[in-house]
Order: C-alpha cells, then sequence, then structure tokens
C-alpha cells in the first residue's frame, strides 16, 4: 500500500503547492491595488466558501468515481484558476477566480481523503498523517514560491502554478497506473476496526454517532477560524512592522512548515494514546501558545516570533489527521462524507473568520482583532472535552 499513500501525498503537495499562496499577494493588493483589510478578508472567505461547501456533496459523490482521476483533475483544474490570480485586474475578477479555484480544492479533499483511507494499515493514524504531510509540505513551500515569483514578475508571477499543476499532474497520472493505486482508487472502503480504538470510541449508537461528528466537526470549525484568520493576517501584521516581502514569506514558511511535524506526531500519539487525547491536549496548549505570540509581537525578538509560531503550527497539525480519523470512526458508513464534513464544512468558518477580523481590524487596530482569536480556541477545547466525555461513557456502556 506504499504506493497508494504516494500517490495521496502526492497529490496533496501538488494541490497545495498551486493553492495556498493568497496570503503573500495580500500585501501587494493593499499595498499597490489600494484593497482594505475587509476586502482581503472577503478574498479569503469567498476562496473559503469555494473550497468548503461543495465538499461534503463531493464527498457523497466521490465513491461513484475513480477517486483517483478526480484527483488529478482537482490539480489541474486548482492550478489554472489559481495562475490567473495575477491577471485578475481588479477586486471583482479576483472574486471570481479564487471561487472557481477553491473548487478544484473541494474536489481533491473527500477524493484525497478516501485514496488515503485505502493505503492505511494497522495504525490508521500515522497513515492519515503521511496523506497530511504531502498537503503540509505544499503549503510551506508555496509561500516561498510565490513571494519569489512576485518578486521577479509582480502579480503575473501567478503564472507559475499552471505549469507546476500540470507536473503535478503528469507524476501522478505515472503513479495512478500502479495496479495497487489503481485498485484502491475504485471503491476503496473503510473496515470497522476490531478493537476499539485508544481512547475510547463516540460510536455506539446512531444518535452517538452524529452528535460525536457534529463535536468534532464544530471543533474543526473553531479551528480552521482561527488557523485561517492567523494565516490572512500574520503576513499583514509582520508587513506593519516593517517586515519586507521574504520575511513574510519566512514567516508562513515557519507556520506551514511546522504543520507536517505536528501531524506526524500527532498520527503517531493518537494510535498510541488515544485520538481525542491527542486533539483535546493540542486545543489546550493552543490557547497559551496564541497569547504568547500576540504578546511578543512582530516588534519581538525575531527568534521568538518565529518559535512560537512554529509551536502553533505544530499543535495546529498534530489535530488535522486526528480529526480525520475521529470523523470517519464515528461514522464508517460512509468516509468521503465524513472526510469532507471535516474538511468541507469544517474549513467553512476560516474565511468567515478572516472577513470578521478584517472588519474588526479597519476599526478597532489589527493587533486587537486578532486578540479576539482567543474567542474560537475556547470554543475549540470545549467541542473536544465535551466529545470526550461521550466516548468515555460509550467505552464504560
Amino acid at each position: 500500500m506504499a504506493a497508494v499513500a504516494t500517490f495521496a501525498a502526492t497529490g496533496h503537495l501538488g494541490l497545495e503547492l498551486v493553492s495556498n499562496f493568497l496570503p503573500v499577494v495580500y500585501p501587494t493588493l493593499v499595498a499597490e491595488a489600494g484593497f482594505s483589510f475587509a476586502q482581503v478578508g472577503t478574498v479569503t472567505l469567498v476562496a473559503t466558501l469555494g473550497m468548503t461547501l461543495p465538499q461534503p456533496l463531493f464527498g457523497m459523490l466521490v465513491r461513484r468515481f475513480d477517486a483517483g482521476r478526480l484527483v488529478i483533475a482537482a490539480v489541474l483544474w486548482c492550478g489554472l484558476f489559481y495562475g490567473l490570480v495575477g491577471l485578475a485586474g481588479g477586486y471583482w475578477p479576483l472574486l471570481v477566480m479564487v471561487a472557481l479555484g477553491g473548487l478544484g480544492s473541494a474536489l481533491f479533499h473527500p477524493a484525497g481523503s478516501v485514496v488515503a483511507s485505502a493505503a492505511r494499515s494497522r495504525r490508521r493514524g500515522a497513515a492519515m498523517s503521511i496523506f497530511s504531510v504531502g498537503g503540509n509540505a505544499g503549503a510551506a513551500l508555496s509561500p516561498l514560491l510565490m513571494a519569489a515569483m512576485l518578486g521577479w514578475y509582480g502579480l503575473p508571477g501567478t503564472l507559475a502554478t499552471i505549469p507546476l499543476a500540470c507536473g503535478a499532474g503528469l507524476i501522478l497520472l505515472l503513479l495512478s497506473r500502479h495496479g495497487a493505486v489503481s485498485a484502491a482508487t475504485r471503491g476503496p472502503t473503510i473496515h470497522r476496526p476490531r478493537k476499539r480504538p485508544a481512547g475510547g470510541s463516540a460510536s455506539a449508537g446512531p444518535r452517538t454517532a452524529v452528535l460525536a461528528l457534529g463535536l468534532i466537526v464544530l471543533f474543526a470549525m473553531s479551528r480552521a477560524w482561527y488557523q485561517v484568520s492567523l494565516t490572512t493576517y500574520l503576513p499583514l501584521w509582520v508587513a506593519g512592522h516593517g517586515g519586507a516581502r521574504v520575511g513574510i514569506a519566512q514567516v508562513l514558511f515557519v507556520l506551514a512548515g511546522s504543520l507536517p511535524g505536528g501531524a506526524v506526531l500527532g498520527g503517531v500519539l493518537s494510535d498510541r494514546v488515544g485520538r481525542w487525547q491527542v486533539v483535546l491536549a493540542a486545543a489546550l496548549l493552543l490557547v497559551p501558545a496564541n497569547a504568547a505570540l500576540l504578546t511578543v509581537g512582530p516588534g519581538g525578538a525575531p527568534a521568538a516570533l518565529l518559535l512560537l509560531t512554529a509551536a502553533i503550527g505544530c499543535l495546529i497539525g498534530a489535530t488535522y489527521p486526528v480529526a480525520i480519523i475521529i470523523a470517519q470512526e464515528a461514522w464508517p458508513r460512509n468516509i468521503g462524507l465524513a472526510g469532507g464534513m471535516i474538511m468541507g464544512l469544517g474549513w467553512l468558518p476560516g474565511g468567515v473568520g478572516a472577513s470578521a477580523v478584517g472588519m474588526m481590524a479597519d476599526n478597532i487596530g489589527l493587533a486587537r482583532a486578532l486578540a479576539t482569536q482567543a474567542i474560537p480556541l475556547a470554543v475549540g477545547v470545549l467541542a473536544v472535552a465535551a466529545y470526550a466525555l461521550l466516548a468515555s461513557r460509550g467505552r464504560h456502556r
């Protein structure tokens, strides 16, 4: 099953590489095109809506098609429309480009999670981490690549994503010819584990399964609100204190680059100590880490800023693959739908949060607006704590 894992991770890397650069473009739009913080937030909102709202629908349909071909098509589609972002020429055309590009991401994630589930071994947490690491690596490299393209060619440099997407599509096509990949992507299924997952499961009955899925989706929503808002405005926060474009890209690289390590650590630990235990610990630690980041600020010691940014990225990454697994174990009858709920509806508040923070920043300042991110972090802790209680009760029945 190594070939299947490689295919899923490569697809995730390619998708994020060609689509995760918008925050690097925002300072240019603010400085040269006169975009307001609210407009920047709206761009993020539209992009997030495009990549999240359709995911549950795509998740229900993905089992009827060849998931491998859907993965390839999604990467090509995303690379095309995100490549045209720099040629949009205005606010409204830009919104159209990011909305259309987001549809590629919406198709990829449920299809990719189904493929990744087919590649799992007895250690499902570690297997899903491989899929997450591919995406995190692409997300880390994307801002660095686009910072270079913007420096050399200006906004038209976004066109670089088109040949990148074509190259990724060709690699995926070659990988898909492997017999194991071909078999796995044409209708992979998830099997109920013979043993109860470490830390208990909250899927004892239909009502309990629905509640468990709802709670983990609520956690994913709160995490997305925080993560997308932080990713959107961290470059502007740094730029407001004299940060250069290269410095901004480095901060984003540290944030995105720490996600893979967290994903691997979280996935492996979830196989050993339990699913919700890992997510709850990470959610709790995010609260003081975020407070420390805001206290240090971009005007503080650069090493402290980068260290705290890395810690936050690691904690966020630790929850990502585990939340998907929890959802799939709570709703094993359709893992595509379960994955779409976490990666689709779960990410929906990300754009809403970025838009809300942008509107607040225009009125009360960016630093104060970022301080409100303590609220979604608290909601996430409460959601996981409620899931833990539900899982504990189910285990003792």
